[in-house]
């Protein structure tokens, strides 16, 4: 059950994640910022025509104890045009030294899949609403990513601003851990699959003039009360080509199903 949920947890945060953080020369503005107003101009993935993001994400089970400790690691990338309308993403894990690559591409409502390389198999969307009851989901309230981290907990950041980029920075506390882990999971504890939240960091950059968005890296801590056992999960990336990306090359194997 664990190695499932290993991967499954790798493909989400990559599927759903943006971008590492960039390093800058920075000298913080001691000017109070707007901090409502910055957010309310910031532009998010679903406000660009077209993007790619290159991610790193980390998953280690059992991160109390070095013996015991599990890690999996993956590295992808995810392309983006809204006309005509193509998603793309393509990763690899690594997990006990196994290698595993899996690669979708999303035309309209057809959905390409395969792994390690084989064959390509296809679904419309169509085709996954009427077998739904077979397609494994997460509650709202447990979908736990970039967006989630950024659009849900905006009261929570702090901007540091430099001459031509924003740095928006989260780091819990033991006053407000438990107010975050309510808003991302709900007060329900059976809504978070992996434990309770114990901490939680996140650093998001974005360009000042263009409001684009530049890296991200977070980091999070949940325990499992029932064994003590600690999860961390780590992603990074960096977003590319935003509104400069004019094609995806699609397989012909995929044209031809």
């Amino acid at each position: 059950m664990k190695k499932y949920l290993m991967v499954t947890l790798i493909v989400v945060m990559f599927l759903i994640g943006c971008s590492q953080g960039t390093k800058s020369n920075l000298s913080e503005d001691t000017e109070a910022v707007n901090k409502k107003e910055v957010f309310s101009k910031l532009l998010r993935e679903k406000d660009l025509m077209s993007y790619v993001v290159k991610t790193k994400s980390e998953a280690t089970f059992n991160a109390q104890s070095d013996e015991k400790k599990e890690v999996t690691n993956s590295n992808g990338t995810v392309e983006m045009i809204r006309e005509p309308k193509i998603y793309h993403a393509k990763w690899e894990g690594i997990s006990d030294n196994t290698k595993n690559e899996s690669e979708v591409y999303i035309i309209d409502k057809e959905n390409f899949y395969r792994e390690n390389k084989g064959e390509w198999n296809k679904k419309t969307i169509d085709d996954m609403n009427d077998n739904k009851e077979d397609i494994p989901t997460f509650v709202a309230k447990t979908t736990f990513d970039s967006n989630s981290i950024l659009e849900n907990l905006e009261s929570y950041y702090e901007i540091v601003e430099s001459q031509d980029i924003y740095i928006l920075k989260l780091e819990s506390n033991s006053d407000n851990i438990s107010e975050i882990e309510n808003i991302l999971f709900g007060k329900d504890e059976s809504n978070s699959f992996i434990g309770e939240l114990t901490s939680i960091r996140a650093e998001f950059s974005f360009e000042k003039d263009t409001y684009q968005p530049i890296s991200f890296e977070w980091e999070a801590r949940f325990l499992n009360k029932e064994n003590d056992e600690v999860t961390q999960l780590k992603q990074s990336g960096n977003y590319e080509k935003i509104n400069q990306l004019e094609k995806i090359e699609v397989p012909e194997e995929i044209k031809n199903l």
